[in-house]
């Protein structure tokens, strides 16, 4: 006989795993493009240099930059559902005040960049969304079970 799990168990336990991969995904893109600018800092000595980029250069740059934008907002989304979603867990106003500073400009900086992933995944690792994430694989896992 199957397990039957409950739809919106299954539901959260989905929703908590993607949110786990998205914070994967904003650290990955982050490492990228802090690799692109300490290359291009190699190249070009100070900030007015980079301006004589050439097109490889640039393009590069504008990618990481746009991957790790987008990946920080589906993150976000992400974060205030669960935020929202989650009454035992608080908000962590560093991470908003960060992610609209990121927001703000095309560039975005360095350490503002850190910082937002460094408290996203604080977030991600306090006791509550921990837990819920151990659970959620469970639940994901017996899903998947052969009988």
């Amino acid at each position: 006989m199957s397990k039957q799990i409950d739809q919106k168990k299954t539901a959260a336990a989905s929703y908590l795993l993607n949110f786990y991969r998205e914070v994967q995904e904003v650290k990955s893109y982050y490492a990228q493009y802090e690799n692109v600018i300490l290359e291009l800092e190699s190249k070009y000595s100070n900030l007015e240099d980079m301006g004589k980029m050439n097109e490889i250069e640039q393009q590069t740059l504008k990618q990481i930059v746009q991957l790790l934008r987008n990946s920080i907002i589906l993150s976000h989304v992400s974060y205030k559902t669960l935020v929202i979603s989650l009454p035992k867990v608080k908000e962590n106003e560093d991470i908003e005040t960060q992610f609209l500073q990121i927001k703000k400009k095309f560039i975005i900086d360095r350490e503002t960049a850190y910082q937002y992933v460094e408290n996203l995944n604080k977030f991600l690792v306090q006791d509550i969304i921990k837990d819920l994430v151990e659970t959620s694989e469970t639940i994901v896992n017996d899903l998947f079970k052969d009988e």
